[in-house]
C-alpha cells in the first residue's frame, strides 16, 4: 500500500500504479492500493510512512546498518 501523499508526490496521483511492482531494497512488490488521505497507520504518533508492506516481508527488506558481514 502507497500512502497518498507519496502515490501523489512520486507518482502523481496515476491511477494506474495500482498491480504495478515496485522494487524496495531489491524486493519486488506489487501496489495494491493507496490509503486514504490522512490515514497514518498505527506507528508512533506523528510518523507516516510512504509504503506499508506484510510484516512478515520486513526482515527481507529492512536493512540493518549496525549488521556486520
Amino acid at each position: 500500500m502507497l500512502s497518498s501523499r507519496y502515490w501523489k508526490q512520486r507518482f502523481g496521483g496515476n491511477p494506474s500504479v495500482i498491480g504495478k511492482q515496485i522494487n524496495l531494497n531489491n524486493v519486488a512488490f506489487t501496489i495494491i492500493g493507496v490509503t486514504p488521505p490522512g490515514f497514518e497507520g498505527t506507528m508512533q504518533a506523528g510518523s507516516t510512512q510512504d509504503v506499508t508492506i506484510p510484516i512478515a516481508w520486513e526482515p527481507q527488506v529492512y536493512v540493518d546498518a549496525n549488521a556486520r558481514t
